[in-house]
């Protein structure tokens, strides 16, 4: 709700080459944001670090990386923009941000530890209304393109405070005399959590930084704004899945019972996440012409291609989230880099070609299909059966086919003469329809056994 606010306001207050500014900067950090803590967060969920003995060597060595990383990060866009005080501006306010993360890792570690998901819940709720009222706030007294990158300077703080309520005093920052083999050690144990946290953000951001130098300003504005638009849909699932599942799939015990959880978990994912992308994507170009005019226009292609990309890209964190409760680092790595390398090869070709049309057909078609790869790679890794996948996907495919036939049959009533409004009314409520139909024939029983499921295990 807090982006959906946020990107409302900013839509109106900034033009396509302010966001296309940020975008380039905040492409920058996407190199260093996997070193953010040294990648360490599920770590310290899995082994319940803090607190412990060991907790000081591990909060030193995320120290290092975050300072090291904040450093890369100013040097990076003063060297990359040295005509463009602005974007050196926002490189130094990324740059501090990065280098006072420990806070919420801290943080973030405890309450999943401790399976307190609410409280987790209610950070995360916290901190998205912390950055994005202040994002407006920022906007409204004319910071231009800098009041995007300032809230990231808040988050940390706000982590702080309410750090010292919810944890216990973190380890003061300071060398013992054995800390050289000490943070060798620890580097030794996480060097497959670094590379994943590394290839991850690459991921995730690397699209903007190689599109900054490819393309003008106001075309990487148009695609970033397309692309928060559907980002604000996928952090609210991707931020659940990273922070509950892999610690809820750790206490389980035994394979068998692992498989039916985590394909409880999936049909339920499945099935949330499908109707989302799929009523966001048929109501997206009405809500964008109401909200902004023609002024983002060119931007309806970009949000209706990620929603549709995000139906497959929201269930990888699922699985890795699994392989991460089993402490498979390498082989989440090896699929991460994987993605990363073919990303960055399809970015560099829409780029090279210039238009938003082919920025758009290859970032997404690479998206879609790693997805589908990195899905079916981890199910013969965990040795799962690939059926359940395989029938969550044809129950999609076929609910898209059957509204599609159905709006085809029925038509618009002559709506599309008259206001958009109502048209997007009538296709969500056709959808809705068609969608619970197939679900409730088809999923019933499994409907009511996962809303059971959750009730118990999130909302205490």
């Amino acid at each position: 709700m807090f982006l959906f606010v946020s990107q409302l306001a900013m839509g109106i207050l900034l033009e396509p080459k302010e966001f296309g500014a940020f975008a380039a900067v905040f492409g920058v950090s996407s190199f260093v944001a996997g070193l953010r803590n040294g990648g360490l967060q599920p770590y310290f969920i899995k082994h319940a670090l803090v607190g412990s003995r060991a907790e000081p060597s591990y909060i030193n060595y995320s120290r290092v990386f975050n300072i090291c990383g904040g450093i890369f990060i100013v040097v990076g866009a003063m060297t990359l923009y040295r005509d463009e005080p602005l974007k050196w501006v926002m490189g130094w306010i990324i740059g501090v941000a990065f280098a006072l993360s420990v806070p919420g890792l801290r943080l973030r570690a405890q309450l999943a530890s401790g399976l307190k998901f609410r409280a987790l819940g209610l950070v995360e709720m916290l901190l998205s209304a912390v950055k994005s009222l202040s994002a407006v706030g920022f906007a409204l007294l004319g910071f231009g393109a800098v009041s995007i990158a300032l809230p990231l300077l808040l988050v940390p703080l706000v982590e702080i405070l309410i750090g010292t309520r919810q944890v216990r005093k973190a380890p003061a920052f300071k060398f013992e005399r054995d800390w050289k083999p000490k943070l060798f050690r620890i580097f030794t144990r996480t060097r497959w959590l670094i590379v994943s946290s590394f290839v991850v953000s690459i991921v995730l951001f690397g699209d903007y930084f190689f599109l900054g130098v490819l393309v003008d300003a106001e075309t990487l504005g148009i695609y970033f704004f397309g692309c928060q638009l559907a980002s604000a849909f996928a952090n609210l699932f991707a931020q659940a899945f990273q922070s509950v599942l892999m610690p809820s799939l750790r206490q389980i015990e035994g394979e068998v019972a692992l498989e039916e959880e985590f394909h409880r978990i999936l049909t339920f994912a499945c099935m949330t996440i499908g109707y989302g992308c799929m009523a966001l994507l048929l109501v997206s170009p009405y809500a964008i012409v109401l909200f902004w005019g023609d002024k983002w226009v060119a931007a309806i292609p970009v949000a209706q291609v990620a929603l549709a990309s995000l139906i497959v890209r929201l269930q990888v964190p699922i699985f890795y989230s699994l392989l991460e409760s089993q402490g498979r680092w390498k082989g989440k790595a090896r699929l991460q880099i994987i993605d990363a390398i073919t990303l960055v090869i399809f970015v560099i070709i829409g780029g090279y070609l210039g238009t938003l049309q082919s920025i758009i057909a290859c970032v997404f078609s690479q998206r879609i299909l790693a997805g589908i790869f990195i899905v079916f790679l981890t199910m013969r890794q965990m040795d799962f059966r690939y059926g359940v996948v395989i029938k969550e996907y044809f129950m999609l495919i076929g609910v898209g086919v059957l509204f599609s036939a159905a709006f085809v049959f029925l038509g618009d009533f002559g709506l599309s003469e008259q206001r958009s409004l109502l048209l997007a009314a009538y296709r969500i409520a056709l959808f809705s329809i068609i969608f619970t139909a197939v679900y409730g024939v088809f999923k019933g029983r499994d409907i009511i056994v996962l809303l059971k499921l959750v009730k118990r295990k999130f909302i205490k």
